[in-house]
């Protein structure tokens, strides 16, 4: 499968620095959805597992046999490490990209790799055939929200 990207590009024209900062708020794959835990305990619903942003962001790395990655200005972002945006600079870049690799892995490696591949084959062509989500644009959405803070020195 040819890697999809995506991006967008944000830009500081103040005169201060500013922290860009991403958070997801939902992922969903085919028919399962992943959910950050809300900000307020009231907009809770009983019955779905919630996880933190940065769990969603290694699940995305790790838990697929495609890769979604996001990058900012070319690098690969993991939520840990902050991202300043220095004050009238130019544009900085957003980027996602979803990689499915082919044939990942080596002897039993692969083997493994390949039953993990052909079981999220099969489920993404059930997913297109099944009547209710033929109509579905995308397989997999990402809702990402993307926040920018100035910071003030004396």
């Amino acid at each position: 499968m040819p890697d999809a990207v995506s991006s967008i590009v944000a830009n500081n024209r103040g005169e201060s620095d500013a922290n860009l900062s991403c958070k997801i708020k939902h992922i969903k794959i085919l028919d399962e959805d992943y959910y950050t835990t809300p900000d307020s305990e009231d907009d809770i619903v009983e019955g779905i597992t919630y996880y933190s942003s940065e769990d969603l962001i290694d699940m995305l790395l790790h838990d697929f046999p495609f890769k979604i990655e996001i990058y900012i200005d070319g690098t690969l972002y993991d939520a840990t490490t902050p991202i300043v945006i220095a004050a009238n600079s130019p544009t900085t870049t957003i980027e996602y990209k979803v990689r499915w690799p082919y044939e990942t892995g080596t002897g039993n490696t692969l083997a493994a790799n390949d039953a993990i591949d052909t079981y999220w084959g099969e489920k993404a062509y059930d997913y297109y055939h099944d009547p209710l989500t033929q109509g579905d644009v995308y397989c997999i959405e990402v809702e990402l929200l993307v926040t920018a803070t100035q910071t003030h020195t004396s």
